[in-house]
């Protein structure tokens, strides 16, 4: 049977305002063409980070600049070249000038629970992490702040770290006037 064309709009849809999560192969057990699974949103900003097998690829930010009291609200893309021995959580820190913490987030990296960390085994998918809110206090210092994250055992608390660090520079925010 041929392939039938697809009909798409490019007034719709653009490639380049698509992140490519997943692709799978043509299976000789079941009819019909390979797949690809795609988030319909670009990714925001791309990253490098790694921490032990799992790499930040990229994530989302809603803002850089925000008074105090408000929503920092992001979103982390992970690919990870082997499976954790045990689950990880996601720590998520705001940091001010002298790397003292300020405020954070702490929760499991997607928002399916069914696929920790322990059960990241493919090195070409890149999984969508969950929506992190970051609430600033209200009485927080107009000035420099830097996000960071990272992974620890949900067990122990024990962070996996890379070559020493233990944690991934995500962003400088700015803590505005209100």
């Amino acid at each position: 049977m041929p392939h039938l064309p697809l009909l798409v709009d490019p007034d719709i849809y653009s490639p380049n305002e698509t992140v490519l999560l997943k692709t799978y192969p043509i299976d000789p057990n079941f009819r019909g063409p390979d797949m690809v699974v795609l988030r319909l949103h670009p990714m925001q900003f791309t990253a490098t980070g790694q921490l032990g097998p799992i790499h930040l690829v990229g994530y989302d930010l809603n803002t850089t600049q925000l008074p105090p009291g408000d929503d920092l609200v992001f979103r982390h893309y992970w690919r990870a070249d082997s499976p954790t021995a045990a689950p990880k959580r996601v720590f998520n820190h705001l940091l001010d000038g002298k790397g003292e913490l300020v405020a954070q987030v702490d929760y499991i990296p997607l928002f399916d629970e069914r696929r920790p960390t322990s059960a990241w085994d493919d090195p070409d998918e890149i999984l969508l992490g969950r929506e992190f809110v970051l609430n600033l206090p209200a009485n927080l210092t107009p000035g420099h702040y830097t996000l960071t994250s990272g992974l620890n055992d949900a067990e122990t608390g024990i962070l996996l770290t890379p070559d020493g660090n233990d944690r991934l520079h995500i962003a400088t925010i700015t803590v505005i006037d209100a």
